[in-house]
């Protein structure tokens, strides 16, 4: 399945795993909040370089989440047993934007915060460049200019000061408790 989908269309939604018994179903790993946030897609889609778009599109014909949405068992209609599941391990896995709904005042895709400059005290310490959750609290990494050391933030209240997507910023408070 192809798609003409532009790459600023695109947003990274999960990535597969490994695979989930011997019919080629995947164990996926999802970056949603909740299950809902699926509920207009049905294929998922991977980088291609052969596709014009630079994707292609994965249907399937199963979605089957754990306790969480963080983690699905998925059966995709072009894999049909264990030794084509095996090929699919770690690759990132592709929606259209446009099959999510805008996020609510004060919340963010990954994505948009991923490169941002972070500031401290009136001066740009570094860019964020990664961004991920443990314990359900999001950690910012924040690579340092200057710095071998990255840093790890909490992404709440105590720590951002604000996101400003439009100059492309994140000013941080209280970074001295951390250091």
């Amino acid at each position: 399945m192809s798609s003409d989908i532009a790459q600023d269309e695109m947003i990274e939604i999960g990535r597969i795993l490994k695979p989930f018994g011997v019919k080629g179903d995947l164990k996926v790993q999802l970056y949603i909040d909740q299950e809902s946030d699926l509920k207009k897609v049905k294929s998922f889609y991977i980088k291609d370089k052969k596709e014009k778009s630079g994707f292609r599109g994965l249907g399937f014909s199963s979605l089957k989440f754990s306790e969480t949405p963080e983690y699905a068992k998925v059966q995709f209609i072009d894999i049909k047993d264990r030794t084509m599941a095996e090929a699919w391990r770690l690759v990132p896995i592709y929606i259209p934007k446009d099959l999510l709904d805008a996020p609510e005042e004060g919340e963010f895709f990954v994505k948009d915060l991923l490169n941002l400059e972070a500031w401290y005290q009136n001066e740009k310490i570094g860019i964020i460049f990664n961004l991920f959750e443990i314990g359900g609290q999001e950690i910012f990494v924040i690579k340092q200019d200057n710095l071998t050391q990255d840093l790890a933030v909490p992404f709440n209240d105590r720590y951002v000061e604000s996101v400003d997507s439009e100059n492309q910023k994140i000013v941080f408070n209280h970074l001295d408790e951390l250091l």
